[in-house]
């Protein structure tokens, strides 16, 4: 049987990709509809912390800055020290693309590297994670029509 390696959403939204873009990057706005407080560098390689009064705290490291069209980080599987060195084993990269479509931009949202996590961290993260994107994405498109997040 074949391990999941992937969580995959693909939304469309009636906004020009640089609006999208600023949404998904800018930690100011990032922090509206994802994390409590979040904060990072858009550069690869800077570091990048979220916080979430209700559920924790996770951090990780800029991977993919391609402006309008690509965003992409690496953080922590749920239950990993912070203390422990971020690996492919420890990690999974979220990846934002968007493509300009006629009607605004379709964005989609992948989170890959399950399949490299020890068993009882993939099975958590995947539980957790396949939850928390429908949340996240919900108080997103929420954000992105001017209403609470």
């Amino acid at each position: 049987m074949a391990t999941v390696d992937e969580i995959r959403r693909e939304i469309e939204l009636p906004h020009r990709p640089d609006r999208v873009w600023q949404a998904i990057t800018d930690p100011t706005q990032v922090a509206q509809w994802f994390g409590d407080h979040v904060s990072y560098e858009l550069t690869p390689g800077a570091p990048m912390h979220m916080a979430w009064d209700k559920f924790g705290e996770v951090s990780g490291r800029i991977e993919v800055v391609e402006p309008t069209s690509r965003f992409a980080f690496r953080w922590r599987a749920t239950g990993v020290p912070e203390s422990e060195p971020m690996t492919a084993r420890n990690s999974t990269l979220v990846t934002y693309y968007l493509d300009a479509i006629p009607a605004g931009t379709r964005l989609i949202v992948s989170e890959t590297g399950f399949a490299t996590l020890p068993e009882a961290l993939r099975i958590a993260a995947l539980r957790e994670n396949n939850h928390g994107w429908d949340v996240e994405l919900a108080e997103f498109l929420a954000y992105m029509k001017g209403g609470p997040a």
